[in-house]
């Protein structure tokens, strides 16, 4: 449900025109059909082919403009401004697109007096050339790209053969003009590896995008259609991989996964505190009595529950005395306030839609949740990996109960270790940070609207993942993977089919359903069936991560913080694997809270702690064993400044810990730094020397632990340069370097 008067920007790199279509209206032309897929593309909640209505719309049918914008995430930098980040820019690049540089093995490397140009190594043919990929070479999620092409050919054969010729000659002519520069080396590199690349990541990412946008036919969208994408092993119940659905038959996208068993068993309907399984509303307690209104009562609180949410519920007030009938404990502890002041502003339509159509849907879908979850949800215990899978409509009927409070208390007479929150009654409650809460409100109304309209077919894997040994990192000989920088992107946009970090609270979702909103907050918010994973994930320790596949977004949004807004419903276009998720793998990986001297974050216990975090959020564990072929590559981290905002780290500590870990685990790096063109030039800068000199894990272990001891007032990266004979002079318009005798 969206706010009034709201614009929407563009998150990438140059605005997009203003959409204004009619609903139900069909494509006459070729010109008709792309303007079609574009509005998919860029999630517009009207279009028309799809018919879909704006979540945003008031009595007087005010039609909004829509600009497209999403800032980028971070707890350090997150919310600069764009014009502020230009006139930084100025001297990072020669390139047209000088926000982004990707540093390889192969690339040339150079550095004038007032810029730096690093060109990007010359990318296989084959991945390059999409279209006239033939050979079958692998693509980054597992499959091959021909395997991976040939899914968008088939939900292409609706599109005329006029349009596909115009987009194969616009991406031969995109290509043609995407090559880059030649420049000088700056650092010595192996001869026999330089090549010249044609293109840089960002083009190439946008080709892929553009192409997919191209490919898909606009009514499989609205069918609930896509293409499947990497095609993993059969999917099969384990001991340590819990199912909720019948996996019996392969995935549909066309129809919601039937739960497994058919029906609820009722030996499986009781309250056990000593389980291992998360306490479901219609679990039947006889014990569960708080104060003596619950004592004299001769229903169960589920019945309870059944009578209040069948009622007519007309407005807030009625709202809010049905979820305080059956928790009853709460009556005089919670408020509504900011549930009031939300429904306040909205005009007259708005409630009427609300409360006369999506919230009977709601009331309906949570009261079926014995008829959906028919199976209880396994706790995602500490010290163990363990994952579960659900179907979406699952995910949707126990969010509806979240958002009705129905959820007994958590943590109480179990073995449980602190289990987050997961009922919604603190978003619903006054005090500081209610401007924040009426935001996320809008986004997860958005959400329910749309679920209750049409509910999605796909499936979603929880997985908490425990890493038992540590690397020596004193001993590796590894060497650092390739590296993408990119000064403005954010990881959601920019990061498709890539691992995506979430910087996370160890309790998963942080402050999601209180007054905090940055960068694990934002994440959550606008993909809400993440905030599911609180249900049944305990509290992380340092050798364990939780990642989230196939999580699909839902909304669009501008800010950060005190200034985030929903802007408007996005459609979300990702291709799906076939198991039914979209390939988006999200990882939940809490950093260390920097308390006291920051000086201490480089001493060797957080050093090491902050190392095995981050390998074990990049070791791809589930991912490979899900994979059928025996060629699977992991696919590349998109991460950023991880936990250098509230949490106070070094972001160059950061950035170096988390290209070690990367490179242990084998993966390729995609790091945004939100907007810093500064620390852009020299983290990309710094990659390049590393590649130059052959720096192994174990070096720059050393590295840092000499860095620690110095008490030097330089910063990281300019100790490392020290070490390796370059020495860097920054001005305020330039950097240069110069090589200065031997590697220490």
């Amino acid at each position: 449900m969206s706010g009034k008067g709201s614009k929407v920007h563009d998150s990438g790199e140059s605005k997009r025109p203003e959409v204004n279509s009619a609903a139900n209206a069909q494509p006459q032309n070729n010109d008709a059909l792309e303007k079609a897929c574009n509005q998919h593309s860029k999630g517009d909640s009207t279009c028309s082919l799809t018919g879909e209505t704006k979540t945003d719309r008031n009595s007087s049918n005010k039609k909004t403009e829509v600009d497209e914008t999403s800032e980028a995430n971070n707890d350090d930098s997150y919310s600069k401004k764009k014009d502020k980040n230009s006139s930084e820019n100025n001297g990072v690049s020669s390139e047209a697109d000088n926000n982004i540089v990707k540093t390889t093995n192969d690339n040339e490397k150079s550095l004038k007096e007032d810029d730096i140009s690093i060109n990007l190594s010359k990318k296989d043919e084959n991945s390059l050339n999409v279209e006239n990929d033939s050979s079958g070479s692998k693509n980054e999620h597992g499959g091959s790209s021909k395997g991976y092409d040939d899914n968008f050919n088939t939900i292409a054969k609706n599109v005329s053969k006029a349009d596909s010729d115009t987009n194969t000659t616009n991406e031969k002519s995109y290509l043609q003009s995407s090559s880059s520069s030649k420049s000088t080396p700056v650092v010595q590199e192996r001869t026999d590896d330089k090549r010249n690349a044609s293109k840089d990541d960002k083009q190439y990412c946008q080709e892929q995008m553009q192409r997919k946008s191209d490919s898909v036919n606009p009514k499989d969208i609205e069918d609930g259609v896509n293409s499947k994408g990497a095609y993993l092993k059969p999917l099969e119940p384990s001991e340590n991989h819990i199912v909720l659905f019948d996996c019996q038959e392969s995935w549909e996208p066309t129809s919601i996964p039937k739960p497994y068993p058919s029906n609820l068993n009722p030996s499986e309907n009781r309250y056990r505190p000593d389980s291992s399984q998360v306490i479901m509303p219609y679990f039947f307690n006889p014990e569960y009595k708080h104060n003596k209104y619950e004592k004299s009562s001769s229903q169960s609180r589920w019945e309870r529950i059944q009578c209040a949410l069948k009622k007519n519920i007309a407005g807030v007030f009625e709202l809010e005395s049905a979820i305080k009938s059956y928790n009853v404990h709460f009556k005089h502890r919670w408020n509504f306030d900011t549930l009031y002041d939300f429904f306040e502003n909205l005009d007259q339509h708005e409630k009427d839609i609300f409360f006369q159509k999506t919230l009977p849907e709601m009331c309906n879908l949570a009261l079926r949740l014995s008829d959906i979850c028919t199976k209880p949800l396994p706790i995602l215990k500490q010290n163990k990996s363990m994952k579960v899978t659900m179907s979406q409509q699952q995910a949707a009927s126990l969010l509806a109960n979240a958002f009705f409070c129905t959820f007994p208390t958590r943590n109480v007479n179990t073995k449980s270790v602190s289990l987050p929150d997961i009922n919604f009654n603190n978003l619903y409650s006054g005090g500081p940070g209610k401007e924040r809460k009426i935001e996320k409100l809008k986004c997860l109304l958005n959400y329910f609207e749309r679920v209750t309209k049409k509910m999605p077919t796909g499936t979603l894997t929880f997985s908490r993942q425990y890493e038992r040994d540590n690397p020596d990192w004193k001993s590796l000989e590894n060497e650092f993977t390739n590296m993408t920088v990119d000064a403005e992107g954010s990881i959601e946009d920019v990061g498709t089919e890539m691992l995506q970090a979430d910087f996370a609270n160890k309790l998963v979702g942080g402050g999601v359903l209180g007054r905090g909103l940055v960068q694990e907050e934002i994440r959550f918010i606008i993909c809400p069936e993440m905030i599911v994973s609180r249900l049944f994930t305990e509290t992380l320790l340092d050798n364990e991560v939780l990642i989230m596949t196939g999580c699909e977004r839902f909304c669009k949004y501008t800010g950060y913080s005190d200034t985030f807004k929903f802007a408007g419903n996005y459609i979300d276009q990702t291709s799906w694997d076939s198991w039914g998720r979209r390939m988006i793998d999200v990882v939940a990986m809490d950093a260390l809270v920097v308390r006291g001297n920051p000086r201490d974050q480089f001493k060797l216990y957080p050093l090491k702690r902050e190392l095995n975090k981050a390998y074990c959020a990049f070791h791809d564990v589930y991912r490979k064993s899900e994979h059928q072929n025996a060629g699977y590559h992991p696919s590349r981290v998109c991460t950023g400044n991880w936990g250098c905002g509230a949490f106070k780290g070094d972001k160059h500590l950061k950035a170096v810990i988390q290209m070690m870990a990367a490179s242990y685990a084998g993966r390729e790096i995609y790091y945004c730094t939100f907007g810093d063109a500064e620390f852009t030039r020299d983290l990309q800068l710094l990659h390049s020397v590393l590649h130059g000199y052959n720096i192994k894990i174990s070096k720059m272990m050393m590295w840092i632990s000499e860095y620690e001891e110095s008490h030097s007032r330089q910063t990281l990266f300019e100790f490392i340069f020290k070490k390796t004979g370059r020495h860097v002079t920054k001005s305020t318009d330039s950097q240069s370097t110069t090589n200065s005798g031997d590697e220490n």
